[in-house]
């Protein structure tokens, strides 16, 4: 029984990563850039907190992120699910806000990214691979807003959703005129 209050480089070989926290949940890289390396599902979840995605989270399966609170995803919080048609689901209490660089990616596979009472700021969700994107679909559901996290209109374009089937829902406002 490991009853630290830090942990970094979690690796699973085969099988389920589960990780809850009764309060804030934050993954940072330790000895790589890797916060998880999981070569089955992954649920990270909080009963009463955030989850701060500092560093990259690798996965051959499903992954569910769900946050009480609030889910923030750094430039180096990458999501990555390398198998086919896994699913990527991403559920916060209040708001997500992606880096710009940040970037999460599925095999053809399934994304979910809500915010319950707040707003999506985003970064990069992408469902293609080598072959393209398939039939899969990207869901963004907020109950405020749907903003581009890059609020730089000077900077080269980066593409937010790259996907087959896209469905956006918010409460107030989806991007910008500016920045859209």
């Amino acid at each position: 029984t490991n009853t630290s209050r830090s942990q970094q480089d979690l690796v699973t070989v085969s099988g389920a990563l589960v990780l809850q926290a009764g309060g804030t949940l934050t993954v940072n890289g330790g000895s790589d850039s890797s916060g998880v390396n999981a070569g089955g599902n992954v649920l990270l979840k909080t009963s009463s907190g955030d989850i701060a995605l500092n560093a990259a989270l690798l996965s051959s399966g499903d992954v569910s992120l769900s946050a009480a609170a609030a889910i923030t995803q750094a430039a180096a919080g990458d999501i990555t699910l390398s198998t086919s048609g896994k699913t990527l689901d991403v559920l916060a209490g209040t708001s997500i806000s992606m880096n710009a660089d940040a970037l999460s990616q599925t095999n053809q596979g399934a994304v979910r990214y809500q915010a319950q009472a707040g707003s999506i700021a985003l970064g990069q969700i992408s469902t293609a691979n080598g072959s393209g994107v398939g039939t899969s679909g990207v869901a963004l559901l907020a109950s405020a807003a749907i903003t581009d996290a890059d609020t730089d209109a000077a900077s080269p374009a980066l593409t937010n959703v790259t996907t087959a089937n896209l469905l956006m829902t918010a409460g107030s406002a989806i991007g910008t005129s500016t920045n859209a």
